[in-house]
């Protein structure tokens, strides 16, 4: 990967193996009126 070209899934990989134990997963709130205002999901 350089900074022209996209990252590819073993790039993604990579990354993932670096940062495991360094994230803390938090629950995402969906927002219904949020939704209703832009036409889409929103999180």
């Amino acid at each position: 990967m350089t900074a022209t070209t996209p990252p590819g899934i073993a790039d993604i990989h990579a990354a993932a193996a670096r940062l495991a134990g360094l994230i803390v997963e938090t629950p995402l709130i969906e927002s219904q009126e949020l939704n209703k205002r832009f036409g889409g999901r929103t999180l």
